[in-house]
């Protein structure tokens, strides 16, 4: 019974194998040199500092994370 297994998984991966090389992996290929590259705009318009207490009590500007991305995430409860 376990030899069976074994040959039943070869006979089905070679085939898998040799479709992955011949159709996916150039499909693949062709996706990444075609994905758009990212660039900073040229026309940005600069946040107004602001500043706002953490959760320490610390007063936090956003002027501290000049030259890093910052991700600010607003949600309200109803």
């Amino acid at each position: 019974m376990r030899k069976r297994s074994v040959l039943l998984l070869a006979l089905l991966l070679v085939p898998l194998s040799f479709v992955w090389q011949s159709a996916v992996q150039p499909f693949l290929a062709s996706l990444a040199e075609s994905a758009p590259e990212l660039q900073p705009r040229d026309s940005r318009y600069p946040v107004p500092d602001f500043s706002l207490p953490s959760l320490d009590g610390d007063l936090v500007r956003l002027s501290d994370y000049r030259g890093s991305a910052v991700f600010m995430g607003y949600w309200a409860t109803w």
